[in-house]
C-alpha cells in the first residue's frame, strides 16, 4: 500500500538545511518505494513568505524554489 507523507514547515526547513540525516534517508526510501511526499497549502505559504519576507536572503529563496520544485 502506498503511503503519503505530509511535511510540516519545521521538517521542510530541516530538509532544506540537509539535517537531520535520518529524516533525509527515511524520505529518500519512501520516494524509492513510490510513496508521495506533500506539503499543505499553509506550509507552502509559510515557506514562500519566509523566502520573500523582509529578512529573506537570496540563498533562502533559491532553497525554497528548489525544494518546492521537487515535490
Amino acid at each position: 500500500m502506498k503511503k503519503m507523507y505530509m511535511l510540516d514547515t519545521n521538517i521542510c526547513s530541516f530538509i532544506m538545511r540537509e539535517q537531520p540525516e535520518t529524516v533525509l534517508k527515511r524520505l529518500e526510501q519512501a520516494v524509492l518505494r513510490g510513496h508521495r511526499i506533500v506539503v499543505s497549502a499553509i506550509t507552502y505559504s509559510e515557506m514562500r513568505f519566509g523566502a520573500t519576507g523582509p529578512k529573506a536572503s537570496p540563498r533562502h529563496v533559491q532553497l525554497v524554489d528548489a525544494f518546492c520544485a521537487r515535490l
